[in-house]
């Protein structure tokens, strides 16, 4: 497609726009100014911030999204098939969560990636008849057609911007309809337009200015923000018609109908893929490696578990670590040792082997925190207490070698005997608390097969024997079934799993002003039969979901 010279320097300037936009955005966030926004009448409330025993409304700043919300958004846009390749954007770090906006900075490389993405969907869509009527939302009668240009660029930006475009945004983009006219082709100047919105700001940002701000700080969200919360919370997307149509409505500032829309967005496959991923970072197994067959079939064991236990009927969250069923292919059947599924593709087993329950036995989340291709109890050990615990470990020394393990009395010293190191030293304290813990997995190697003895030594018994020592219901144990029982009854499993939730959708690590909404969400998790659902239903429906602070 041929780009006239006017309308690539109007593009260039854009584009030029967007760098500079992106580089400024949280800035202009942060400083109480507004971005672009369109104001509405703010959520209604019965209650207030200042109750007694209220959450604490969150500081909350500008986010970006990650590569993952990105491809979704532009596949939610477009179409599921459109051609969405992210290799030109940098990697989302974090950990456990991708979001974390401490790590999100906007750089030279983010907007020439987003754009260089932008213009290849855009030449995409123009070859592709059915998609580009749906986004046009009219039918042009020619290439002079400007008011179906400014129907498309005002249709199709509402759900890009996630909130209708203000005349000063429908005004910049006009201009590019020049280069339908001037090529005689309406598809010149939409392509275009259409480049520029999938790589702006307010595509690429969440920014929540907000309807209002009182004297303390404290953000009164728009509807329309409100909705993008929700979708990208639950659906790692940006909101569907059905939601911006709610939100124009002003229906998201009442409770009732908010979590009507939470709920109707929870029975999406999109909220199931999302909240699996979720949990995929969480529990350590979303850096395998998708090229790998082994680790593809691990991941579908460990997606189908909490797939089933969030959403196939009302169970105790409690099974995702009880289950004694598990979905196996033949190859990770194999993997296991375990008989071969009937079916070709795969089936649920329920397994007689005790050492095969729950998630803690999965070969995806057994494999996290391995060392040189071995397994590491002190790793494990800090897995479980950081994140299913919530437990603060603190960092070894920094004269410590953290990736190099204890070396112990002889070159060839047993596991055990080697470990014995820990027990002294100024480390001693910390790897009393973590080392057995992560002993009492021994019994899987790093990859969650089932062993007895160390990796090619038969004359280093593994016992399997470990202890989850200093909470409540807290003792000896031998295998993940075991220690899966210790950690629901530690007395701080459900507001862990609350913690864990509110990280993510703050996509921020906490601070001590969060915990109220802990202390709020967890209890009512585990007061109604640990339904996953209810964490997600007590977080919506709070007055702080609709608000936020402004960061100091």
């Amino acid at each position: 497609m041929h780009v006239p010279l006017r309308s690539s320097l109007a593009l260039a300037s854009l584009v030029g726009t967007v760098a500079l936009a992106a580089a400024c955005a949280e800035d202009e966030l942060l400083a109480g100014r507004a971005f672009g926004g369109a104001p509405g009448p703010g959520v209604k409330w019965t209650g207030g911030p200042g109750e007694p025993g209220a959450p604490t409304t969150a500081a909350v700043g500008a986010r970006r999204l990650t590569k993952a919300e990105y491809a979704a958004t532009l596949r939610t846009l477009i179409a599921p098939e459109a051609p969405v390749a992210l290799e030109q954007l940098a990697v989302d770090e974090g950990v456990p969560f991708d979001n974390d906006i401490a790590l999100q900075h906007a750089s030279g490389v983010l907007v020439e990636g987003a754009d260089a993405i932008a213009e290849a969907v855009a030449a995409w869509v123009m070859t592709q008849p059915a998609v580009k009527a749906r986004l046009y939302g009219c039918q042009p009668t020619g290439a002079k057609d400007a008011a179906c240009f400014r129907t498309f660029v005002e249709r199709f930006g509402r759900r890009a911007f996630r909130r209708p475009l203000t005349e000063a945004e429908i005004t910049s983009l006009l201009p590019l309809h020049a280069a339908s006219v001037e090529d005689n082709a309406f598809d010149s100047g939409a392509a275009l337009a259409l480049r520029a919105m999938l790589s702006h700001p307010s595509l690429l940002y969440r920014f929540e200015a907000g309807a209002s701000v009182d004297a303390a700080g404290e953000v009164t969200l728009t509807a329309f923000e409100i909705a993008a919360r929700l979708s990208f919370l639950l659906q790692g997307t940006t909101p569907d018609d059905a939601l911006l149509d709610a939100a124009a409505k002003g229906e998201l500032e009442e409770l009732a109908p908010r979590t009507a829309a939470a709920e109707r967005l929870l029975g999406t496959p999109e909220a199931k893929a999302h909240l699996q991923r979720f949990h995929a970072m969480w529990l350590g197994y979303s850096r395998l490696t998708e090229s790998e067959a082994l680790a593809r079939s691990m991941r579908a064991e460990s997606d189908a578990l909490v797939g089933a236990t969030l959403f196939e009927g009302s169970r105790d969250y409690a099974e995702l670590f009880r289950s004694p069923k598990t979905w196996l292919d033949g190859a990770l059947a194999t993997h296991y040792g375990l008989p071969a599924p009937s079916a070709a593709g795969g089936a649920w087993v329920e397994t007689k082997a005790p050492e095969r329950r729950g998630i803690l036995s999965h070969g995806a989340v057994l494999s996290y925190g391995s060392k040189n291709g071995d397994t590491s109890p002190t790793r494990r050990g800090i897995f479980i207490r950081t994140r299913l615990m919530c437990q603060a470990i603190p960092p070894p020394p920094p004269t410590v070698n953290a990736d190099q393990g204890p070396k112990g009395a002889t070159p060839n010293a047993c596991k055990t005997d080697r470990y014995k190191e820990h027990a002294s030293g100024s480390c001693a304290g910390c790897h009393q608390s973590i080392d057995p813990v992560g002993f009492g997995l021994e019994r899987y190697d790093a990859l969650g097969r089932y062993r007895t003895h160390d990796d090619g030594r038969p004359e280093c018994a593994v016992s399997g024997q470990g202890e989850l020592s200093g909470a409540s219901g807290g003792g000896a144990f031998q295998g993940p079934a075991a220690l899966g029982e210790l950690v629901l009854n530690s007395g701080k499993f459900e507001e862990c799993v609350a913690e864990k939730l509110y990280t993510f959708a703050l996509g921020r690590e906490l601070r001590p002003e969060d915990f109220a909404m802990i202390k709020k969400i967890g209890p009512a998790f585990a007061g109604d039969g640990r339904h996953f659902v209810t964490l997600v239903r007590e977080l919506v429906s709070d007055y702080t979901f609709t608000h936020r602070r402004e960061e100091k």
